[in-house]
């Protein structure tokens, strides 16, 4: 026979955990809820956001004024952005291609003459960027009568060379300062000069009975891009080491 008293007690008890189950669901629900209101608040974005614009890019070009070449070095006389001295003849300038000067040729035909020719080259990006190395080629000497004396003759006198230097005005005059090596830093819209030199020895004693050709005359300037801090907009070029002595 059901205890009746007893039957009674047990439904009470079971509605009071109904009820603090439901009140517990609630409480739950509610929480979330809030949880969730204040991560909707915080994911909240307002106004615009602005990038920005990236840019790579380098444009060499002839430099014009080099009359402070002349004062420092060797007299001659100035052709555009060259300097030619005794009976040299530049026969066709380097061919530009994006940061390579490619295939110049220039002709010699005594003892002591030298070209000289002047370029500038500057970071047209909105990034600085770091010279990773400069790739001069080895000249081809090639003789119109495949005379092996007079190549090896011209392989002894002739000289070239690939120069670099910081470049600064004065009194609205470039002037060239430090020696540019690999790892310098080149800032966006900052320049330097460079100077390609090539000369037949000062001090050879005799000439080529043939015409000896030299060609594969490049040179190449590689960069990569720097760290955004490394320009800190006072400092146009930031070379890595003092200028050789």
């Amino acid at each position: 026979m059901i205890n009746k008293k007893k039957f009674l007690q047990q439904i009470k008890f079971s509605k009071k955990v109904r009820t603090c189950m439901l009140a517990f669901v609630l409480i739950s629900i509610a929480t979330l809820t809030i949880a969730y209101a204040a991560l909707s608040t915080t994911l909240k974005i307002s106004g615009t956001a602005e990038f920005q614009e990236v840019s790579w890019g380098f444009k060499v070009e002839e430099q014009t004024d080099v009359d402070y070449c002349i004062e420092r070095d060797w007299n001659g006389r100035v052709e555009g952005n060259s300097i030619v001295a005794g009976t040299a003849q530049i026969l066709k300038k380097p061919t530009i291609s994006g940061t390579a000067l490619n295939n110049f040729e220039v002709s010699f035909t005594k003892p002591e003459d030298k070209v000289y020719l002047i370029y500038r080259i500057t970071n047209t990006g909105t990034i600085p960027a770091k010279l990773d190395s400069i790739i001069t080629s080895e000249p081809t000497y090639t003789s119109n009568t495949n005379n092996q004396d007079d190549i090896n003759l011209v392989k002894r006198e002739f000289w070239w060379d690939v120069s670099s230097y910081e470049l600064f005005e004065e009194n609205g005059k470039w002037i060239d300062g430090n020696h540019i090596v690999p790892n310098a830093i080149l800032c966006p819209g900052a320049s330097f000069s460079i100077e390609i030199e090539a000369s037949y020895g000062m001090f050879a004693v005799s000439v080529p009975s043939s015409n000896v050709t030299i060609s594969n005359l490049n040179t190449k300037f590689n960069f990569v891009a720097a760290n955004n801090n490394s320009c800190n907009g006072s400092t146009p070029v930031k070379p890595n080491q003092a200028p050789p002595a």
